[in-house]
C-alpha cells in the first residue's frame, strides 16, 4: 500500500502531465511500471513518446520489446521507436543543445 503523500505525488503527476509536460507523462508510465501496470504505463509512454520526449521513446520500445502490456512482443513497432529516440538524441547533439554523455 503506498503512502498517503505518494499518492498526492501521482496526483500532482498525472495533473502535469495533462498539461503536457512530458517528463511528468514518462514518470507516470515508470510507476505503472513498478506497479505492474502495463497497460497504463504504454499509455504514458505513448503520449510522451509522441510529443517528442526521447528518454519515452526508448522505454516505450523497451516495453514493445519485451511484450509488456500487449498478448506479445511487438518487434518492428519498438525498433521504430527506438530509431525515433536515437535520431532526436544525435540532432540534439549536433546542435549542441545536448550533451552527449547525459541523455535525459
Amino acid at each position: 500500500m503506498c503512502q498517503p503523500w505518494a499518492e498526492e505525488g501521482v496526483a500532482l503527476l498525472k495533473k502535469a502531465a495533462g498539461q503536457g509536460h512530458v517528463y511528468a507523462m514518462t514518470q507516470l508510465a515508470e510507476i505503472h511500471v513498478q506497479r505492474k501496470e502495463f497497460q497504463h504505463a504504454l499509455e504514458w509512454y505513448t503520449k510522451g513518446a509522441e510529443a517528442g520526449y526521447p528518454r519515452a521513446m526508448h522505454n516505450i520500445a523497451c516495453c514493445l520489446d519485451q511484450g509488456l502490456g500487449l498478448a506479445a512482443p511487438d518487434y518492428p513497432a519498438a525498433a521504430d521507436w527506438y530509431r525515433c529516440g536515437m535520431a532526436d538524441i544525435a540532432r540534439r547533439v549536433i546542435q549542441g543543445t545536448m550533451n552527449p554523455c547525459v541523455v535525459s
